[in-house]
């Protein structure tokens, strides 16, 4: 769970710093990204934290134009954390629309490692293509040294 706490604050420190350098807008961050102050020592309550910190660090990206329409936050968490939320919501199921979701979930688990592994390529990848491709520019690339020099 540390790991992951980790990783959450490490990629919303990356993207608030892209985010306020000099060269991009300084605009308001819409959804504000916060990282939780404290975990709580229940593991499923801690990996329902995560899970929601995951969705607003999805919900950032995609408003800055990350492509992650297949990422789903369940996706970013460890194996043992899934389980233990796809169990909490086997217990809350009330509907049938919510017990075809959990069907839904449950046939990932098995190859779940190699899906998270996918999201999180993802997820690094439109990174990178939000904060750091977006500030290249045609003139950037002209001003490089060995580049073509048209005019």
């Amino acid at each position: 769970m540390k790991k992951h706490h980790t990783c959450v604050c490490l990629l919303t420190h990356t993207a608030l710093q892209l985010h306020t350098h000099p060269d991009m807008s300084n605009a308001p961050l819409d959804p504000p990204l916060q990282t939780t102050k404290s975990v709580s020592p229940n593991r499923t309550e801690a990996a329902l934290q995560l899970l929601t910190q995951y969705e607003t660090l999805l919900a950032f990206l995609k408003s800055h134009g990350a492509l992650l329409n297949g990422v789903k936050p369940e996706m970013l968490l460890e194996s043992e954390d899934f389980g233990r939320v796809l169990s909490q919501r086997t217990s809350a199921a009330a509907t049938a629309d919510d017990e075809v979701e959990l069907e839904q979930w449950a046939l990932l688990e098995a190859s779940f490692d190699a899906v998270s592994a996918q999201a999180w390529n993802a997820l690094l990848s439109q990174l990178f293509k939000v904060f750091v491709l977006s500030r290249v520019t045609i003139r950037s690339m002209r001003l490089l040294p060995g580049g073509p020099r048209c005019t």
